[in-house]
């Protein structure tokens, strides 16, 4: 919708909106016809720009390249149909420092890593820029372009320095899902090595950290990766007494969690850890709830098929 403002006008768009609300006022209406009226009050072809940006499936790949004190962009459609999607870049001093620009921006390894370099040493000043400049990165990791060990690995120094609380807990989800879906940390030594680094990192924040937001995204982050037998018995120290924990604010529901992951890296403990939780549990309806779900991270085939069959 920001582009068709910003390619229209807003005066024109608010004329349109007003005709468009009152000719179909009680009635159905669909987003044609919304183009309809606002192509009726411009020069622009928006049915053409419409069929590419709402209709067609996927986004323009474009290869930036510096020229002077600006960049000359060359796009591509990556189904090869010839599309061109029409569109104001905005790049001060940075590749699409506002954020508006829709495409992969497709990056060398080298520029990743200068790009990486300048959110760790925090040249970068403005939030909406870093933040375009995160999510260009993981989406150069997820189309193959930049691998998950130099994402995570880079990703990881730039959380320790990263305080705005939006742009930390996007970066750490970042890494998780690289963990979750590109790197084998149980049976790859250099992933292991690199799962090992991020539970050094996040643990340094929750303990280091002065924000509390920060440490608290920062522990449940490592509730989603942690493999190493010490983290899991400071953890499972955590859950014997979690009064005594007081740099993060555990609730009901981040203790459940942490007893169901303890589990299934304790399964020696598994009943201790069930009646440790239990033993601090007062609501009545997550008592029910935990009781039912906890079986499903037994080692036992049979007690984990319990609980899928009873659905």
């Amino acid at each position: 919708m920001e582009k068709l403002v910003r390619k229209i006008g807003e005066d024109k768009f608010r004329e349109g909106i007003k005709v468009f609300l009152s000719k179909y006022a009680y009635a159905n209406a669909s987003w044609e016809d919304l183009i309809a009226i606002l192509d009726s009050l411009t020069d622009e072809d928006l049915t053409s720009w419409s069929r590419v940006w709402i209709e067609e499936r996927g986004r323009p790949h474009i290869r930036a390249e510096k020229s002077g004190e600006g960049y000359l962009y060359h796009q591509q459609d990556p189904f090869n149909r010839g599309i061109i999607w029409e569109q104001e870049i905005v790049s001060r001093k940075i590749l699409n420092s506002d954020g508006m620009g829709y495409a992969l921006f497709i990056l060398k390894e080298d520029e990743s890593q200068e790009y990486f370099n300048r959110l760790i040493e925090g040249d970068i000043k403005e939030n909406i820029s870093r933040l375009s400049v995160l999510i260009n990165l993981y989406e150069n990791m997820h189309e193959g372009w930049l691998t998950p060990q130099q994402f995570v690995s880079n990703a990881l120094q730039y959380i320790s320095k990263e305080r705005n609380i939006i742009l930390f807990s996007r970066a750490a989800g970042y890494i998780v899902n690289a963990f979750h879906s590109y790197l084998n940390p149980l049976s790859d030594t250099n992933d292991n090595d690199l799962v090992k680094e991020a539970e050094k990192v996040l643990w340094s924040i929750v303990t280091g950290c002065e924000e509390l937001q920060i440490r608290e995204v920062a522990f449940r982050t490592l509730l989603d990766i942690w493999i190493s037998p010490e983290i899991t018995r400071t953890l499972y120290g955590i859950l014997e007494e979690p009064s005594n924990f007081k740099l993060v604010n555990l609730g009901e529901r981040d203790l459940m969690r942490l007893s169901y992951e303890l589990a299934l890296r304790m399964p020696d403990k598994y009943q201790e850890i069930r009646d440790i939780q239990l033993s601090g549990m007062n609501n009545a309806d997550r008592i029910k709830g935990f009781k039912f779900i906890y079986p499903s991270v037994s080692q036992k085939a049979e007690v984990r098929d319990s609980v899928f069959n009873s659905l």
